[in-house]
């Protein structure tokens, strides 16, 4: 089923402010859409950053599953599909397909032209046995256009599975957009923090337009403010997605079945991989102050190379740039930017 494109991005030089963008490199902002005029506003703190520059980040910080880099290393890692992709996927769309033997095929997907822009999702795996795509994207920060953003990205995806054939095949594999905001989603008020999207007859609710378009939006930070009696795989989930960063134990009913696994490798991957982060940054932090001091170092010989110029050329009015790069010994655009206009 290699049938998603795929396009490899460079990783680019970046500052030590972490957060991910959608093109996989580290950044010092979230990607976020131009936002609308609006008389309030959620406000998003800046201790929330993952890394904050000149500080140590927290171990809350560290441990938090809704950050990028954290969530994208959990849900998407080929290695842990068993353990944690395909419970993960299933518990959120079991009851609509068979959720197994899944690759992962995260990728940018690009623009048709030039002036189109590229997008690349938090996660996409897709089954080899049913074809079944499964997207997973996350945003923290408030978005005006959260629900359209993934409407694009299943529009994207679906262009790049089409298989080339002489015959005109227009069937389609399903595909399942799981979008996750932590903020809130505006929806009207309801028991449920989980939004269900199909296109349909809307004078027949049974009547599907092609039962392969199903998306999904949650708002984590009302799940956060519900009180389950008991809970379902997705309550679960959506419970240690919001409190792993501050869980001091295990609750009982997450020690059943999966999820004590889940937890293990959530804490490896903090454990190993930020400090490996970590120390990526401090190392871009001490090349920073060595490029800094170098630079600086540069502008004091530049300043004392043209006082040396400039005295020359007043013990020489009559020499030209060229003379005085030979006499000096020194290039003659250096000379240059100090001679005399009009000389």
């Amino acid at each position: 089923m290699d049938n998603i494109i795929v396009s490899s991005t460079p990783s680019a030089s970046v500052p030590y402010g972490l957060v991910v963008d959608r093109l996989g490199r580290l950044t010092n902002r979230e990607v976020r859409e131009r936002p609308l005029r609006r008389d309030v506003r959620p406000q998003f703190r800046k201790e929330d950053e993952l890394i904050q520059p000149g500080r140590s980040p927290s171990k809350e910080q560290l441990e938090n599953l809704k950050k990028d880099v954290i969530f994208k290393m959990l849900l998407g890692d080929q290695d842990y599909a068993k353990q944690v992709a395909i419970p993960f996927i299933k518990a959120f769309w079991g009851h609509l397909t068979e959720v197994t033997d899944l690759k992962l095929k995260t990728t940018t997907l690009t623009g048709s032209t030039k002036d189109s822009r590229n997008v690349c999702p938090d996660t996409v795996w897709q089954s080899q046995k049913t074809g079944d795509v499964f997207l997973i994207e996350m945003q923290r920060r408030y978005q005006d256009f959260y629900n359209q953003r993934l409407s694009l990205y299943d529009g994207k995806l679906r262009a790049t599975l089409p298989k080339k054939s002489s015959d005109w095949d227009y069937n389609q594999v399903s595909v399942f957009v799981l979008g996750m905001a932590d903020f809130d989603l505006e929806r009207p008020a309801s028991d449920s923090c989980i939004y269900e999207y199909v296109s349909m007859n809307p004078k027949n609710s049974q009547d599907l337009l092609t039962g392969r378009d199903w998306k999904m939006l949650i708002d984590l930070r009302k799940a956060s403010r519900v009180r389950q009696a008991a809970y379902s795989e997705r309550d679960k989930w959506l419970y240690l997605l919001n409190n792993f960063h501050k869980l001091k134990r295990i609750p009982a009913f997450l020690k059943e079945g999966y999820f004590d696994q889940v937890i293990k490798i959530a804490k490896n991957l903090n454990r190993t991989k930020m400090e490996e982060l970590e120390d990526f940054f401090w190392e871009n932090y001490q090349k920073d102050l060595a490029r800094e001091a170098k630079a600086e170092e540069r502008a004091i010989w530049m300043n004392k190379i043209k006082n040396i110029i400039k005295s020359f050329i007043s013990f020489n009015p009559n020499c030209s740039i060229q003379e005085a790069a030979a006499q000096l010994g020194i290039e003659e655009r250096l000379v240059r930017s100090v001679f005399p206009a009009g000389a």
